[in-house]
């Protein structure tokens, strides 16, 4: 196994080295904090960064609906999957994951996800409880069979720390204050009404 840490880059080069690689390196607290942090909308980004670097997507699949894309992003995992895989053995770089089984994994989990979004959540907290905790559970577990996927993207890249990407930008930052804003938007806009009881007036003497 190639175990050889990268030599230190300095920052001028470091985006240059960011574009030439064949993948989306990013590092481990990175990619955990955006993918809590948006709610997993950044594996969208993640997936389309990704196929961008192998020059897979074409004309036609950049201009699909969203529906278009998000079939994509479920059907077309085993192939990026497989695609990491074979660079990684390419390299001569040994790494022990099932990228078959990853991505079937991921794929059940996505859908399981778009079924749960027909699923009403009711307004009482306690009632809704386990729903959430499915949700938040499934939101892990799709984010560490990525996460897999991306320290093998990592290696591949001969940057298994994730150097490279490692800094928290101000667009990070933005888009998870913006995933908090459009999740509690709807609370923020709910209409609470109290009823104050109004003195009965005293009778005249």
């Amino acid at each position: 196994m190639n175990e050889s840490q990268p030599n230190y880059i300095v920052p001028d080069s470091e985006s240059k080295k960011l574009q030439m690689q064949p993948f989306y390196v990013v590092s481990t607290l990175k990619f955990w904090l955006l993918s809590i942090g948006t709610l997993g909308f950044f594996h969208f980004a993640w997936f389309t960064l990704n196929w961008s670097k192998l020059g897979k997507v074409t004309t036609a699949r950049k201009e699909q609906s969203i529906y278009g894309k998000i079939t994509s992003k479920i059907f077309f995992v085993h192939a990026l999957f497989l695609n990491i895989d074979n660079t990684i053995r390419e390299r001569g770089i040994v790494y022990a994951w099932r990228p078959r089984l990853l991505a079937t994994i991921y794929v059940f989990s996505v859908l399981i996800n778009i079924i749960g979004l027909f699923v009403t959540i009711e307004a009482n907290l306690f009632v809704s409880l386990p729903i959430w905790f499915s949700k938040l559970s499934s939101l892990i577990l799709i984010s560490a069979v990525l996460f897999q996927a991306q320290r093998a993207i990592n290696l591949a890249c001969d940057d298994p720390k994730g150097r490279t990407n490692r800094k928290i930008t101000v667009w990070n930052i933005g888009l998870i204050l913006a995933t908090f804003f459009v999740l509690t938007a709807p609370i923020a806009t709910v209409d609470v009404r109290v009823d104050i009881p109004t003195e009965k007036a005293l009778p005249n003497k």
